[in-house]
């Protein structure tokens, strides 16, 4: 069983590596609501997998069905087992309440692929020192997978800066959709290629989306990240939309 856990220090600086200014983030937002910071999903996400380097080259596949909201301080219990010859299922659990829902990762699992790309584009620099300060984060250097898992964890900053480009059948607007609402990951499942891609220092990366949704609460959003000629992954996320209030009974208090 291993544990990791985050202070403002970690939270800010993944924040800033990914340009993610989420207001839940944000200590100096949350601090005077007398509530501890929510911990971005990606920044969990990508520091699980990172304690896995081996089997994440090894990887065709990663499927996240995200559980319960981790605080900042909170103390995360994860531990990994093989559910066959290819496949296996990493769990996380709460320390502090075993009724949480756990947060399921499963490592090449089958997906479906996304085999095209997305209406909308968003380009990224793939930055040296946003890249060190992110792999620094996780504890790590620059390595192929440290590149790989910040290019994942880049996406979300893909979606939120797309929110006016990005629209529903019906042509309205995410962002009119999400008002004040927050989005919050329920599962991320992602393709990569067959061979493990090792990304360009200072180039740019290329985020195709694409987003539809059966109300407006419940999004999916198909993604496409592409290097020069190279794809870096492809896959599928599924979001909510939270409203605030809820989201701060889920925070811990101070």
């Amino acid at each position: 069983m291993k544990e990791i856990q985050y202070d403002n220090r970690d939270i800010i600086s993944f924040c800033i590596s990914t340009g993610d200014d989420n207001s839940i983030h944000d200590p100096q937002y949350m601090e005077p609501k007398s509530k501890r910071v929510i911990v971005p999903g990606m920044l969990t996400l990508t520091d699980i997998l990172n304690n896995f380097p081996t089997d994440l080259k090894k990887t065709r596949s990663i499927l996240a069905n995200f559980g319960y909201a981790v605080s900042e301080g909170d103390i995360i219990r994860f531990d990994d087992e093989d559910i066959s010859d290819v496949e296996k299922r990493i769990i996380t659990k709460a320390h502090d309440n075993p009724k949480k829902e756990d947060t399921h990762i499963f490592m090449n699992r089958e997906i479906p692929e996304i085999e095209y790309l997305g209406e909308t584009h968003k380009k990224i620099t793939f930055s040296p020192h946003q890249a060190e300060l992110f792999a620094k984060v996780l504890g790590t250097n620059i390595t192929k997978e440290s590149k790989f898992l910040y290019s994942l964890a880049l996406s979300s900053r893909a979606l939120l800066e797309s929110k006016e480009d990005l629209k529903l059948s019906d042509e309205k607007k995410l962002s009119d959709i999400l008002g004040n609402k927050l989005p919050a990951y329920q599962s991320i499942s992602i393709n990569l290629p067959k061979v493990f891609p090792d990304i360009h220092l200072g180039k740019q990366l290329n985020y195709y989306m694409s987003v539809s949704s059966e109300d407006e609460k419940h999004f999916q959003f198909d993604i496409q990240c592409i290097q020069g000629l190279k794809e870096i992954y492809n896959g599928r996320y599924e979001l909510l939309a939270v409203p605030e209030k809820l989201v701060m009974r889920m925070a811990r208090d101070l």
